[in-house]
């Protein structure tokens, strides 16, 4: 050649565009690009073209956005957002038809809109939509209304045969109740702890005496150094009414795995003013499925220093109706 430089220019500026000998796509087509390099003593202008098929790979966006058309990422329970789709088809799958899916996913469950409405789900296997791809951008509503409480992975995905594809959006939808909660108490010069407490009971009982109830009793405990399982179980017993003695007793057994019906008859004991010793016992006895009059007379003797053997032949005297001193009898031969 004649050595002087190439100079490439595209002749379809609608198709592509050549800055700095990059080639930049604008547009599906041809796109035709043109070297030139000028002649010199020895050699003649030169001039050489290419064309290459350009096909869009496709606009695939979620949007949320609430009912004003605003973007958004946090809604509350109660506010009304909408979901939808921008999509501009790629090249080789327009005309054919794609089937659409929409999910939200939480920590806890999946649930996918399905025939009018959110549902659990394992695997989102039916449709929110089918479409066949047009050549232009669509936008594609797929939800318009609210959504339960939670941090959502909202994504919604195409499908046509094997080939899939996928657009994810993140939303975190707060409950209106434990804002309102929150805020009533925070207003009120609570403590975070004792305004995010309340705020979570709120929710979960709508009950303004309970919340009060669970949140002074769980603060108690956490500041007391009862971990969080122990102090769940006692501000729960106290605030469904359950005198200190009885909430404390259920809470210590349920916090080193006791089931509920051990914690139950333990503190049902306690709340009697009954001995540890006794407590344990007729607890014992009541998860082994003895009656109350055994559990009692077992629980009774155990109490008194007696041998597990006296206990059970006692016990088992007085449950068959026998009476105290028969029962005494049997138990000392």
């Amino acid at each position: 050649g004649s050595n002087n430089p190439i100079v490439l220019t595209s002749t379809t500026a609608d198709i592509c565009t050549v800055q700095n000998k990059t080639v930049t796509f604008n547009a599906e087509g041809n796109c035709t690009i043109e070297a030139t390099q000028n002649a010199n003593e020895a050699f003649v202008n030169g001039i050489a073209t290419g064309s290459i098929s350009v096909k869009s790979a496709g606009v695939f966006s979620l949007s949320v956005t609430d009912k004003n058309g605003k973007a958004i990422t946090q809604a509350m329970d109660v506010d009304t957002l909408n979901i939808g789709l921008t999509f501009k088809a790629p090249t080789d799958d327009i005309g054919k038809t794609a089937t659409f899916y929409l999910t939200a996913s939480t920590d806890t469950a999946k649930l996918m809109f399905a025939n009018g409405k959110w549902v659990t789900v394992t695997n989102p296997l039916q449709a929110a939509a089918s479409s066949v791809l047009p050549k232009d951008a669509i936008v594609l509503p797929l939800y318009s209304g609210t959504l339960g409480a939670g941090k959502y992975t909202v994504y919604v995905k195409y499908q046509i045969g094997d080939k899939v594809v996928e657009a994810t959006s993140v939303l975190n939808v707060i409950s209106k109740v434990y804002a309102d909660a929150y805020a009533a108490a925070k207003a009120e010069g609570k403590s975070e702890r004792y305004a995010t407490t309340y705020a979570t009971a709120m929710t979960k009982s709508n009950s303004n005496s309970y919340a009060t109830a669970y949140a002074i009793a769980y603060v108690a405990a956490t500041f007391a150094g009862r971990g969080d399982r122990y102090a769940n179980v006692y501000a729960t017993a106290k605030a469904t009414g359950k005198s200190d003695a009885y909430a404390t007793a259920y809470a210590a057994k349920i916090a080193i795995g006791k089931s509920d019906a051990y914690a139950t008859a333990y503190a049902d004991a306690i709340e009697k003013k009954k001995p540890d010793t006794y407590a344990t016992a007729y607890a014992d006895a009541k998860t082994s499925r003895k009656s109350d009059a055994y559990a009692t007379a077992f629980a009774t003797a155990i109490a008194e220093g007696k041998s597990k053997g006296y206990a059970i032949a006692y016990a088992n005297a007085i449950a068959r109706g026998e009476s105290e001193a028969s029962a005494r009898a049997v138990a000392g031969l």
